[in-house]
């Protein structure tokens, strides 16, 4: 990334480029069928790009708005607090007044307006198994009450291959045939029109390997009313099936919907306040769709539902043996059998609200998808901090106030058998060995090795004890 100083428009902006291709690209686009479009390939800077692509947060990352029914399934999010840096001044550049000359120019529409809350835009992402079926986009915006006549998408996704799918299909007027496929390679872009009838989706389930996702930045554009033979009522998203079998929901879909109609209003505000919104389908599906792999909380190992053993029996005022789990909001969780279907939603449900009962009780941060050993000890819970991506393994001992976070994208990893003390701050990618004490006030930065014990600001080793 350049200084700040340094940023021109055609930094982000292809300005040369964009003018040597506008009248191949107006006459492209108007001809283009089944509707107006085109598509642009390596059309910004691939560093730029690439930078983007480093900061889009992972499915997990952020509180995305997420959908799961019959039409579509995807993640999504509008908030500017989402974008990383780089995304932002780009997406401030696509809605640029140079960017929107160019792109009216090529479309024939003039007076594009922004949409400075990227309403349905932002950041869009289609896991494993995820779809969007095919339709029409809503036509009015919902707060300026603008007409939306663009969209603009920009894919984002390296070493994207045909078997992949994920294809932008665009189909006809009377829904008869598919007339176009648009594969989202990086750093492709493309723009058409929005009209009641220019109907697109990606409707077959995306078949991208585990841990691989369709990412895409999509962009609105709008005017102050459209051409007379374009005007209808204000409408949401209007979805087409094309054919019978197309919008069926899954069973655990129907059962979702179901547990949503049932449950009381006070249990559902839990979940869509959940820091976690995947929790959500531990309580209404019968069983986890593969889209959305089940959080590592609920999958832990089965040393949480068997008294450890260990160095632990050794330890004064432990009578010899140690509690498993001893974090409250975890006992009922990991001793819990994964039930299918309606035998696992109270208890589940009865689970999270007792793990937000007692983070609110003690001050206490930890996730219900962090990454537990067996036999957690936590005497006095107040105020622990632990990072979703820190790993701690079993029979560790924590005292209040301890935190365990991340620093430059790297969360710690701490052994079996740990002891860590009152206050201690374990920072970064640094590695605890088994059976290690960490003084209390403590800070880590660097590795400790098995047996040792750290203490002080940085945290140095001050003795090694084999086990």
């Amino acid at each position: 990334m350049q200084p700040i100083q340094a940023i021109q428009l055609n930094t982000f902006l292809p300005l040369e480029r964009m003018q040597q291709e506008l009248a191949a690209a107006r006459a492209s686009y108007a001809q283009a069928k089944p509707f107006p479009h085109i598509v642009f390939d390596n059309f910004f800077d691939p560093a730029i790009l690439a930078q983007v692509l480093g900061e889009f947060p992972q499915p997990g990352a952020i509180r995305w708005q997420r959908f799961d029914n019959e039409q579509e399934i995807k993640l999504a999010s509008a908030m500017e607090s989402s974008f990383g840096p780089v995304t932002r001044l780009l997406m401030y550049h696509l809605n640029s007044m140079t960017f929107l000359d160019w792109v009216g120019e090529v479309t024939g529409i003039s007076d594009l307006i922004p949409d400075p809350g990227f309403e349905g835009g932002g950041l869009h992402q289609i896991v494993r198994g995820g779809k969007l079926g095919v339709h029409a986009d809503f036509n009015k915006h919902r707060r300026y009450n603008l007409d939306r006549r663009l969209n603009l998408l920009l894919y984002l996704n390296q070493e994207w291959r045909e078997e992949y799918g994920g294809h932008l299909e665009l189909w006809n007027r009377d829904m008869s045939r598919c007339e176009a496929k648009v594969l989202p390679l990086f750093n492709r872009v493309m723009v058409f029109s929005t009209t009641d009838f220019t109907y697109h989706g990606h409707p077959t389930p995306l078949g991208c390997p585990e841990g691989m996702t369709r990412k895409s930045l999509a962009l609105y554009y709008f005017t102050n009313g459209r051409p007379a033979e374009e005007t209808s009522g204000a409408h949401s998203t209007l979805f087409r099936a094309r054919d019978a079998n197309d919008f069926k929901p899954t069973l655990s879909q129907r059962v979702r919907r179901l547990g949503k109609d049932l449950l009381p209003p006070l249990i559902a505000r839990q979940f869509r306040r959940s820091s976690d919104n995947r929790l959500l389908q531990v309580a209404t599906h019968h069983r986890w769709h593969r889209s959305y792999p089940p959080p590592r909380a609920l999958r832990l190992p089965g040393s949480l539902r068997r008294r450890p053993t260990g160095h632990a029996s050794a330890r004064p005022g432990l009578n010899g043996r140690r509690p498993a789990p001893c974090w409250p909001a975890y006992a009922p969780i990991s001793a819990m059998p994964h039930r299918a279907g309606w035998w696992a939603v109270i208890p589940r449900t009865l689970s999270i609200l007792r793990h937000r009962y007692w983070s609110v009780v003690t001050g206490a941060d930890i996730p219900l998808n962090c990454r537990l050993g067996g036999g957690l000890l936590l005497p006095h819970p107040n105020g622990i901090v632990i990072h979703p991506d820190a790993e701690i393994g079993p029979n560790c001992l924590l005292f209040q106030q301890v935190t365990v976070g991340m620093r430059d994208g790297k969360a710690p990893k701490i052994d079996g058998h740990v002891d860590i003390g009152a206050g201690a701050k374990i920072i970064g990618g640094v590695k605890i060995g088994r059976h290690a004490q960490i003084g209390a006030n403590a800070v880590v930065l660097y590795d400790v090795p098995e047996g040792a014990t750290a203490v002080g600001v940085p945290a140095k080793i001050v003795g090694v004890d084999r086990p």
